[in-house]
């Protein structure tokens, strides 16, 4: 006998349970549907759903109900089955989701007056409902078939529990990588006296390259001083628009280009260990929240702010240009987030050391101890 599909999702209010109704769960169970006469509803439900529960029961309008409701098996949510990945990031969502507290596939079936047909009238999952149509036809799908999702989730949380340990191992051999990185650069620690001015500089060598850890203090015929304050260029350095910037470093040492900024970057793996700590004024929010750094690799970047027609940043954002552009703009970092700038914008002046200088570098060892100077 076949009986035609009504898809109709209106909410239904369950009021009576009958008991002993197993002719109208078999009647359903027992029958075929349209086009998939090679299979009863019955067998294609429990293939793709585990642990089914039929049960009859009549709701308080007096319509007769036959409800079958399992468990889906992975393979219905398009899961790893499917040859689809499981992202790392999926892991927690979908064990909550199917593991955890899973939730159950409804489909209801009322029974007609005459007690010779039926609708499918209600397909839903936990609170969701789906399109009966595209149930049917995916359970009628030859290789439709129920996985369990107990073995399927044991699997998921092995996977989870060997990512989690390989994140664990990566982050402790990155800790050990940081550790060791720190070390050298606190041993690398050396003076350069810069020629010109006499002006001494705290230099350290971090992965490949050697920086001056502290912003260049050479006066070339435009730079300024923030606000027009000498005490802020004795501290912080001082601006310079990028054509000046590319003469602030003396020989030896050049404005690095953008390339190299990206290189420290990544030898040093997070941004916020380059810059200095906060103290009663530098890096701290307008709530007076600590937006500073750790200064791990003794980079001590200062909040110097900048000039672009008007002063701005001072105390909360650092500055600095690099040598690639064009004479419409150049590349900086705010922050050590690349950005770009006008040239005639003025900004504080890093310098990093030549790879082959052509002339001698003189650097002398620091009279200080270095982990007291960075602890």
């Amino acid at each position: 006998m076949n009986h035609k599909i009504l898809l109709w999702l209106g909410s239904i209010s369950l009021t009576t349970l009958m008991a002993g109704c197993n002719s109208e769960m078999d009647f359903v169970k027992n029958s075929t549907l349209p086009g998939y006469e090679q299979t009863t509803i019955g067998r294609a439900v429990e293939s793709v759903l585990g642990d089914v529960d039929w049960r009859y029961f009549e709701t308080d309008k007096g319509v007769r109900v036959v409800e079958a409701k399992g468990l889906p098996g992975m393979q219905m949510f398009d899961f790893p089955a499917t040859g689809k990945k499981l992202l790392y990031s999926d892991f927690d969502r979908v064990l909550k989701k199917h593991c955890e507290n899973p939730q159950k596939v409804v489909i209801q079936f009322s029974l007609h007056a005459n007690a010779e047909s039926f609708d499918v009238n209600y397909c839903g999952y936990g609170e969701y409902s789906l399109s009966c149509s595209n149930l049917f036809s995916y359970m009628y799908r030859g290789s439709a078939k129920y996985n369990s999702t107990t073995e399927w989730c044991g699997r998921v949380l092995e996977e989870k529990a060997k990512k989690e340990a390989e994140e664990s191992e990566k982050k402790r051999q990155e800790e050990e990588r940081r550790k060791k990185l720190r070390e050298e650069t606190l041993s690398s620690i050396k003076y350069f006296t810069d020629p010109r001015n006499k002006e001494i500089y705290i230099t350290a060598k971090i992965g490949n390259q050697r920086w001056m850890t502290e912003n260049m203090k050479f006066a070339t015929p435009l730079s300024l001083c923030y606000e027009g304050d000498e005490k802020n260029c004795s501290y912080y350095g001082r601006l310079y628009t990028w054509e000046e910037a590319k003469l602030a470093c003396p020989n030896g040492w050049h404005l690095p280009s953008d390339n190299e900024f990206v290189t420290l970057i990544k030898t040093v793996g997070d941004r916020s260990t380059l810059k200095s700590q906060a103290d009663t004024i530098d890096w701290r929010g307008a709530d007076g929240s600590d937006k500073g750094g750790n200064n791990y690799f003794v980079f001590t970047m200062l909040p110097a702010g900048m000039k672009a027609g008007y002063w701005k940043g001072l105390h909360n954002a650092a500055y600095f240009w690099t040598s690639s552009g064009t004479a419409r703009g150049a590349f900086a970092y705010e922050n050590m987030e690349s950005v770009d700038f006008s040239i005639g914008c003025y900004l504080s002046v890093r310098c990093v050391m030549d790879n082959n200088p052509q002339v001698e570098v003189p650097l002398e060892d620091s009279p200080y101890d270095p982990d007291e100077m960075y602890d």
